[in-house]
């Protein structure tokens, strides 16, 4: 197993030797480091397509960028992905499957994500630090933590569960189980659906935008659920809301359909003309 820096001394051909520093391309269970290349990586991207236990390294001193929309670095069994990219305009990453991806910052101006995890399969995803970046294809559990992360969960998305401490979020994706322990959460796109969404901590804040979307079960320990801001029909099954925490579903007559009478212990629940009813007589109940 041997390290290989990419220094795009000759072109920007992963396929290339005289591109890597020793001047050999790669072979499984070797490292590329992506430490400051001469040109970017642009040219046969799918040189490690059929090549496993691959580990990329990204550094800050990387200033070029690493592949396209159209044609990302693609890895057959990556092992790990460690990303510091903070002066990397943009990273396209699509790994058949990849253990580990950490990433621990990216680059933070522009109106678009830095780091692209285009497609495959992420066993585990970690996000640590300051950060802006775009996800797909299928993550089985991703942290965050409660730095200044901005990130867009893409359409495409097969998220399992997610541990959420900070940062802001805009969903177009299906999620299984949803742990927010800080940060804000904008969950849109159309019949998009979560399983458990757990509100853990005081100043958590999730939006619900997403059309014809169904929440499973909501446990809002604290924080704010709000539901405001759209008006199309959505549907809760089961819903705890806690001392701390604040339900709103003030978002137009009849849109949202509780399947089961919601359960207020000591939180707050304003249905506004929403035909729903608590289970038992604790909270505050609000009508407008």
């Amino acid at each position: 197993m041997a390290t290989h820096k990419f220094t795009g001394t000759v072109s920007g051909d992963l396929n290339v030797g005289g591109n890597y520093s020793p001047a050999t391309v790669p072979i499984a269970g070797d490292t590329i480091v992506f430490d400051g290349s001469t040109n970017p990586a642009d040219t046969n991207m799918d040189t490690f397509n059929l090549i496993d236990t691959i580990t990329i390294i990204v550094t800050p001193n990387q200033t070029k960028a690493v592949g396209t929309t159209g044609d990302p670095m693609q890895v057959q069994d990556a092992a790990k992905l460690f990303y510091t990219g903070s002066n990397c305009p943009a990273f396209y990453y699509a790994p058949n499957t990849c253990a580990e991806c950490h990433v621990m910052a990216t680059r933070g101006d522009g109106g678009s994500a830095s780091l692209v995890l285009q497609s495959g399969t992420i066993t585990a995803l970690y996000v640590s630090a300051a950060a802006k970046l775009s996800v797909d294809g299928t993550v089985t559990t991703a942290y965050f933590g409660s730095g200044n992360i901005v990130a867009t969960f893409e359409s495409g998305l097969s998220l399992a569960t997610v541990y959420i401490a900070g940062g802001k979020y805009t969903v177009n994706s299906t999620i299984t189980t949803c742990a927010m322990h800080g940060g804000e959460m904008v969950f849109q796109g159309a019949s998009k659906n979560i399983t458990t969404l757990d509100l853990k901590a005081p100043g958590v804040i999730f939006r619900w935008n997403a059309s014809g979307s169904t929440i499973t079960k909501v446990n809002a320990f604290a924080g704010l659920f709000d539901a405001t801001a759209d008006i199309n029909t959505k549907t809760i099954t089961n819903m705890d809301v806690h001392f701390g925490a604040t339900a709103d579903l003030r978002c137009g007559a009849d849109v949202i359909t509780a399947t089961n009478d919601p359960n207020v212990f000591g939180g707050i629940l304003e249905v506004g003309n929403n035909a729903i009813t608590p289970a038992n007589a604790i909270p505050r109940i609000t009508g407008s």
